[in-house]
């Protein structure tokens, strides 16, 4: 597939890396597949750098960013694969991060070029579902600021992991919600917090490899 014009890479982008359909897409951008369907076939040379910004964090994952989308070039470099270093109720491994998110140390990984230090775990539990699955693997970008609405992996002070709705802070308290509606809101001291890193992926079993 051609990708050297602004259509031909949203196209590229929507049909090959997301893998959604132009409704899809238009939904998770707040748009119309009329307008999906003009971008792809170039009636538009820009559109904006809030819907590109969008589309740039959707397509991150996958080792793609806004920057290619508007500008073309080079694809961006495969890099090395992305390290599953835990779980969600485990957390991930604290000596890993202390080394400095070395390569290697992982027998597991998933099949998506890694941005910067960007790390796996694996889902445990039904907390988030049915959107996060137990089975599946998140990828979670530790240097990312997140936003409320987000979807974060939190660790307590007293070591807990939660892969919970980062909700807001109020009064003090992290704010924590669960997609299924079966589990309760979860307030915490903020200042038990030990960190808080945004998930911007997640991955089914085919993507997730097991080194021989």
């Amino acid at each position: 597939m051609r990708t050297d014009s602004l259509g031909q890479r949203l196209t590229f982008l929507r049909e090959k890396v997301l893998k959604l359909n132009k409704a899809q897409l238009a939904d998770q951008l707040g748009m119309s597949p009329a307008w999906i369907g003009k971008v792809e076939n170039d009636a538009y040379s820009d559109i904006g750098a809030k819907v590109a910004h969008h589309i740039g964090q959707l397509v991150e994952p996958y080792g793609y960013d806004a920057r290619w989308l508007i500008g073309g070039g080079n694809k961006p470099s495969s890099g090395r694969k992305i390290p599953v270093v835990g779980n969600t109720q485990a957390g991930p491994d604290c000596v890993w991060f202390d080394m400095g998110y070395p390569d290697g140390v992982s027998d597991i990984y998933i099949d998506f070029p890694s941005r910067g230090n960007t790390y796996g775990l694996m889902v445990v539990g039904s907390s988030m579902d049915p959107y996060y699955r137990e089975g599946e693997a998140v990828i979670v970008d530790p240097q990312s600021e997140p936003m409320t609405g987000e979807v974060v992996v939190v660790r307590m002070a007293d070591d807990e992991v939660m892969l919970k709705v980062f909700a807001g802070i109020r009064n003090g308290e992290v704010v924590l919600d669960s997609m299924n509606t079966s589990y309760s809101r979860q307030l915490r001291k903020q200042e038990d917090v030990q960190f808080m890193h945004q998930v911007v992926g997640k991955v089914t079993g085919s993507k997730i490899i097991h080194s021989a």
